[in-house]
């Protein structure tokens, strides 16, 4: 009997020469001693013949060993650091290889402790002396790498949200002014400037480390809004004021000329809160709130200027309405002695700067005609006359 996989000398004597059968598994079927390689069980067959021409036969049997029930342990992956026993049944001598990072490379259940991926080689030895090789993969987790991350900063009052990251449990301190302890990236909403603390654990390799994050708390503005004053019939518009940013958004935007500016102008048609959000240099924000009352005092009377002087000194430049209130819809002409149109517009706020089709016209007396709708007469009629001056 041989071990599978193995090879046996064949010896006859007693002839001159030989002829061996089945030639398959033989080195050489001609000589006395040929190598046998069975892939089964073979019985092999030896025809001798003499010098005297006489031949005569004989036989041998190779069979082979019974399969010993060998065994090794399942791939498996170690923390780093870590070890791990490696099992292997079945025969009476062991030999692993690399035999550098086990406690001892020539029993049964060595102890493998590798820095990084190792495919560890056993050849095992039954009681008929046969080998069986097999192996067993060894891999090493990669170390854990434990995160920390968020805003350094916020506003008084706002919440920011922190995340850590690389294990599987994780606990925030302090327990306060955060919204779950116990997740990976929860919001904290400080009152102050605050360290907040977070201990992560890898459970598959029972590794903690513990990390910091400190948010400092940013006070928010002090922003406040005035306005110059209320309209009335006499008083179309109010300048707004605000201070205490660096910028600024009013709402309601429409009635309102530069509402991204801190000093906007509000023509309301009605009693109006104004809202300003201000914000400062550092992104915190605050709002504020100014009321403008639209009343009915105040008669204007409804007059017009006597004269204007369109002489570009940013003086009495341009000829329209003032102090008439709140104006919701108008109509505004200017004629010359002759009757012919020289301005008209619907727009509120419009003027006259003295020109036709771009010609400066002469001093002379001209004549306005305005139907305005306002918020204390809604039907305003007004004819008369003015002089341009040069």
């Amino acid at each position: 009997s041989i071990c599978k996989g193995t090879s046996v000398t064949l010896t006859t004597t007693g002839a001159q020469n030989y002829s061996w059968t089945p030639t398959t598994y033989l080195s050489d079927p001609s000589v006395a001693s040929p190598v046998a390689t069975p892939v089964a069980p073979t019985q092999f067959i030896v025809a001798g013949e003499s010098a005297f021409g006489c031949i005569a036969k004989d036989t041998v049997n190779v069979a082979f060993y019974p399969d010993a029930a060998v065994a090794v342990s399942v791939n498996v992956e170690i923390c780093l650091n870590g070890s791990n026993q490696l099992e292997a049944s079945g025969g009476v001598g062991y030999l692993w290889s690399p035999a550098s990072s086990l406690n001892d490379p020539t029993i049964a259940t060595p102890v493998a402790s590798p820095t990084d991926f190792t495919r560890y080689y056993v050849n095992i030895t039954d009681v008929n002396s046969c080998h069986y090789l097999d192996s067993v993969d060894v891999s090493v987790r990669p170390p854990v790498v434990f995160t920390i991350a968020g805003p350094d900063r916020l506003c008084a009052g706002d919440t920011i949200q922190l995340t850590a990251s690389g294990g599987d449990t994780y606990q925030w301190q302090p327990t306060v002014e955060i919204d779950d302890p116990t997740i990976s990236n929860p919001r904290v909403f400080p009152t102050s400037t605050t360290t907040f603390e977070v201990t992560v654990t890898d459970e598959t390799c029972n590794f903690s480390q513990t990390l910091s994050k400190t948010v400092d708390v940013l006070s928010k503005p002090s922003i406040v809004a005035t306005r110059s004053i209320d309209l009335d019939c006499a008083n179309d518009h109010s300048q707004l004021m605000a201070t205490g940013g660096i910028k600024y958004q009013w709402t309601p935007s429409e009635t309102l000329v530069g509402a991204n500016f801190a000093n906007p102008v509000a023509r309301p048609n009605v009693t109006t809160d104004y809202i300003v959000k201000g914000t400062d240099r550092n992104g915190c924000f605050s709002y504020d709130t100014v009321t403008v009352k639209v009343g009915t005092g105040n008669d204007g009377m409804y007059l017009m200027p006597s004269g204007f002087t369109p002489n570009k000194d940013g003086k009495n430049d341009c000829y329209g309405i003032q102090y008439w209130g709140s104006i919701d819809a108008l109509d505004f002409s200017i004629y010359n002695r002759w009757g012919q149109l020289m301005f008209h517009s619907t727009q509120v706020g419009a003027c006259w700067d003295g020109t036709f089709r771009g010609i400066q016209q002469p001093p002379d007396v001209y004549v306005y005609m305005i139907r305005a709708s306002t918020n204390c007469d809604k039907n305003v009629f007004r004819k008369g006359t003015f002089v341009l001056i040069r």
